[in-house]
């Protein structure tokens, strides 16, 4: 089982080795970089407080303990808003590019749920904290909050505690040694991103979930023990909950030599720098990764005409992606589609004079269109005027490229008319 769990531990960095591997191939990191014009990619984030039976044993809901949570998740924002360039100390000599703000900013959604057997994180039987991919103790839970079409599609992020420290502590007072009787002291875990990973019922759209354990017991311990103010725990648990999301999106672990990166194995540090090759990668895992596109409002756009695709020569799309911006085929250049392309609600495609856009058995269509065979129907009628940001009007023909449909290719809310070859 040491072996096993050996492997389980080294996911991460065989995650990033491939994602590596892949980019390498593909060309694919650039398109993924945003700059300083974007607005950030906004992320929703349940955060799942589990009580005890009674309600007590962790955050309540009242104002002063909302502040907290919000403080803490002000932190996490700041952290991926704030970077500092430290390409120099840990990249000598190489001349690195920097971006001071990876444009990703989480949205939260604070959720109270009594729920004694998950608050007790000693009924994880997994001792490393990872929320595995099935096979976890909160599944069952997590199955429930997913499905609720009442609670907004987001990461699940569970906050729990110890219970039997929690007995020892808070409720008989027998201990105040938080340090030797907690049993996981660093208890803060999540899933990484992976395409087929999950058997039925889950398919490509599935929760995700994080575990970031014993943040209310520590913050206790603090407050009645070590008598520090709360902005420490803020500040701490805002960053540690920045790490773990970062493993979520698709990032590994980085060296241990940097110390104030945020992705540094261990605990520590500033944690306040990350590569544009992470932040690239970020951007890249929320256009390819279902599990985690459908966390991000189906009208949500960069805003930034820098973030537009632009297909200047003759290119095929056969991975199906979302995109946050506009595409523009240039004039003389080719662009094919075998994937299904998702657009934002507002966004525009647009083919000028002297381009084609082929679709061959492709699709694309607006993030919140439910089904290809939902626009069947209007694909070649005028149906929608959305005004171009290239063309002085949209429905003007002798400004307009070519778009060939063949394959069964379907193409959302067309403007101006489509050849069926």
């Amino acid at each position: 089982m040491k072996g096993l769990n050996f492997l389980k531990d080294l996911r991460p960095f065989i995650w990033t080795l491939i994602l590596l591997i892949t980019e390498a191939l593909s060309g694919q990191t650039n398109p993924y970089l945003p700059d300083i014009s974007y607005t950030p990619l906004k992320v929703r984030v349940n955060l799942i407080i589990l009580q005890r039976e009674d309600g007590s044993g962790n955050f309540q809901d009242n104002p002063a303990d909302h502040t907290f949570i919000e403080n803490m998740i002000r932190v996490t924002n700041e952290v991926f808003a704030n970077l500092v360039n430290r390409n120099e100390e840990y990249y000598p000599g190489q001349n690195l590019p920097f971006l001071s703000n990876a444009k990703i900013e989480i949205v939260p959604n604070i959720i109270f749920r009594k729920y004694g057997f998950g608050w007790n994180n000693r009924n994880d039987t997994n001792h490393s904290g990872v929320p595995y991919l099935s096979g976890w103790y909160l599944d069952y839970l997590d199955l429930q909050i997913y499905g609720d079409s009442a609670l907004p599609k987001a990461i699940n992020l569970y906050f729990s505690n110890d219970g039997q420290l929690h007995e020892e502590m808070v409720v008989l007072g027998t201990t105040t040694d938080y340090d030797k009787r907690i049993f996981f002291k660093q208890h803060a875990a999540s899933e990484i991103p992976v395409l087929n990973s999950r058997v039925q019922p889950y398919g490509r759209f599935h929760s995700m979930r994080c575990h970031i354990g014993n943040v209310w017991l520590k913050l206790w311990w603090k407050r009645n023990v070590l008598h520090e103010p709360d902005w420490t725990m803020e500040y701490e648990v805002g960053k540690s909950i920045a790490h773990e999301l970062g493993h979520l999106f698709g990032l590994g672990h980085t060296s241990e030599n940097h110390l104030h990166s945020l992705m540094r194995t261990s605990f520590g540090g500033l944690r306040d720098y990350m590569t544009t090759q992470e932040i690239a990668r970020v951007h890249q895992t929320f256009g390819l990764y279902p599990s985690l596109w459908q966390f991000v409002e189906g009208d949500f756009t960069y805003g930034s005409a820098t973030a537009d695709w632009v297909v200047s020569t003759e290119e095929t799309w056969n991975t199906s992606r979302r995109l946050y911006a506009n595409i523009l085929v240039k004039s003389g250049a080719v662009l094919t589609i075998t994937s299904e392309i998702l657009m934002p609600n507002s966004g525009a495609l647009v083919v000028e004079q002297g381009a084609t856009l082929i679709l061959d058995g492709g699709i694309v269509r607006r993030f919140d269109t439910p089904a290809p065979d939902a626009f069947e129907g209007e694909q070649l009628e005028e149906t929608q005027h959305m005004k171009s940001p290239y063309l002085i009007d949209a429905r003007d023909s002798d400004q307009a490229g070519t778009v060939i449909l063949k394959g069964n290719g379907k193409i959302d809310g067309a403007i101006i008319g489509l050849i069926k070859d």
